[in-house]
């Protein structure tokens, strides 16, 4: 049984802990994560949704889920990214992208750049059933046909953004 702590619309911790799947009133939400993960080249690592899973089964992906009581948005990208797809990375190497509220969820995307081989991942098959490293414009297209899970193409942008800020003779 998961506990989530609830926050306020300011993103302060109430002091209130409800369990996954309870109710939360107006005005309480509760701490999302995802985690960009980009490599040297740009790419960015997706992955796909099992088909086991209840939201959106078999759609494109970036890691991520909710935050456990006690647990800051950061841990959360990187205990989710180790559980998920067996990815060690450190909290401290991961950078806020940005903070958005949605009708419950407070979500809050980093991004991290890694280089690895994807053979050195470890996919848990009740959440990812394959990985790949993918350019903007693949994911874009993959949105665009309703096979990648965004909030809104906006999400996008800010990796691109991200991207291009810290893109130094070619490489990011």
């Amino acid at each position: 049984m998961e506990l989530w702590d609830v926050y306020d619309r300011q993103g302060n911790v109430t002091g209130k802990t409800i369990t996954r799947g309870g109710v939360l009133l107006g005005g309480e939400y509760h701490l999302g994560a995802s985690l960009w993960v980009v490599n040297k080249n740009g790419e960015l690592l997706i992955q796909k949704r099992a088909m086991t899973k209840r939201i959106k089964p078999g759609v494109w992906s970036i890691t991520g889920g909710a935050a456990l009581a006690g647990e800051s948005s950061v841990n959360a990208c990187a205990r989710e990214v180790a559980e998920e797809i067996g990815l060690a990375v450190n909290p401290q190497d991961i950078k806020l992208l940005s903070r958005s509220f949605g009708k419950d969820c407070i979500y809050d995307d980093y991004i991290i750049i890694y280089d690895f081989p994807l053979a050195d991942l470890v996919l848990q098959k009740d959440e990812v059933s394959e990985v790949m490293w993918a350019n903007v414009e693949k994911v874009r297209n993959l949105y665009n046909n309703g096979l990648f899970m965004l909030n809104d193409i906006s999400e996008l942008e800010k990796v691109m953004n991200f991207i291009n800020k810290n893109n130094e003779g070619g490489r990011v």
